[in-house]
């Protein structure tokens, strides 16, 4: 079960593992990383890493999601937006886990983005197909 905590100052609801105590600080985490795809469920993160982790939704600007082969993947596109959820509390492990779902460095690359979170704004890392600009 899921326990959510509601920031109404920028209108955003962390969504958190029912028990796990969260702050605000949460908000700053540095490995904090924006996905999309199979990536948003938090079931598929539990059987991924073992454990669920903390979550907001989120949004990036300049970017559409297309087919790319057996998967989709991100394209730069004045105007476009893709929705997702910013993954907060990361360990190192939590991050080496989804180096390996991505295929870092072969299939994608984790790079740096500004993300909205409500009306927050902040960067993050993020997984984006290799060679892509």
């Amino acid at each position: 079960m899921f326990q959510v905590t509601w920031y109404e100052d920028i209108l955003l609801h962390v969504v958190s593992p029912e028990g796990k105590r969260i702050t605000r600080k949460i908000l700053d985490d540095p490995r904090a990383t924006f996905v999309w795809g199979k990536l948003i469920s938090p079931h598929f993160i539990k059987k991924l890493l073992g454990h669920s982790l903390p979550y907001c939704h989120a949004q990036i600007q300049g970017y559409v999601r297309v087919p790319s082969g057996d998967f989709f993947a991100l394209r730069k596109r004045q105007g476009g937006t893709v929705q997702g959820v910013v993954l907060l509390g990361l360990s190192d492990e939590d991050v080496a886990g989804l180096n390996r779902f991505e295929q870092i460095p072969h299939v994608m690359e984790r790079r740096r983005i500004p993300v909205n979170m409500g009306t927050m704004k902040r960067t993050t890392f993020f997984y984006i197909k290799k060679g892509t600009p």
